[in-house]
């Protein structure tokens, strides 16, 4: 059986990079990861990381061109609704215009992150341990 970090070589190095900071802050990682729903459906993540009872979920979306971010978006909101995680992150784009869709984050519990480069995403994510 593979181990979660043998999946690692398939990701984004920011996204490894975030699994890296997890885990040196006490987090157990699974890239891609994966959370069952209520509704019994098994979603996939980037990255489902846990420490203790606490689950965060991240999904980068840097790679995302800017006429399907809205729509893979309202997936991740539905994902999240339906796993409910302590917290989800979505690292998104530099400049990506989603101020419609940020309007919502609350209610879905989505937490955006902008790729303003990489040290940034590092420094958010490290304020929401």
């Amino acid at each position: 059986m593979n181990s979660p970090r043998a999946e690692l070589k398939t990701i984004s190095p920011l996204v490894r990079d975030v699994i890296d900071l997890l885990e040196s802050s006490d987090y157990d990682c699974n890239s891609p990861g994966r959370l069952l729903g209520v509704s019994g459906t098994d979603h996939e993540f980037d990255v489902v990381a846990r420490s203790g009872l606490k689950t965060m979920v991240i999904s980068s979306l840097c790679e995302t061109s800017q006429d399907m971010l809205e729509m893979k978006l309202m997936s991740l909101r539905a994902m999240a609704w339906d796993c409910s995680p302590d917290l989800a992150v979505v690292i998104l784009p530099q400049g990506a215009n989603l101020e419609e869709a940020k309007k919502f984050a609350s209610v879905y519990n989505l937490t955006f992150i902008e790729r303003i480069n990489p040290a940034y995403v590092y420094q958010e994510i490290r304020k929401l341990l």
